[in-house]
């Protein structure tokens, strides 16, 4: 009886660990879509306001303030400084 008892435990833990690693990788998965999606948005809307800005100085004004205020990392301040951007 305690054989079957302890038989039944560990094919229990085996699901166990095969139900959180399906968990883990469906996590991942999740993950690296919403990494996807973001990357993706972050093109769409840079593009779109990069052209709105070819037109608009407004926007241009605003877009550099922002960048000014909120770029801190040196390299990034130097290559949007020599593209005129801050």
């Amino acid at each position: 009886m305690a054989n079957i008892s302890n038989e039944r435990l560990e094919a229990l833990r085996k699901r166990e660990a095969s139900l959180r690693s399906s968990i883990h990788a469906e996590v991942q998965r999740e993950q690296k879509r919403k990494a996807r999606q973001q990357a993706r948005l972050i093109g769409i809307v840079g593009q779109a306001l990069l052209r709105e800005a070819e037109e608009s100085t407004a926007l241009r004004g605003v877009i550099r303030e922002t960048l000014d205020a909120t770029v801190l990392d040196e390299s990034s301040r130097r290559l949007l400084s020599n593209l005129g951007w801050i």
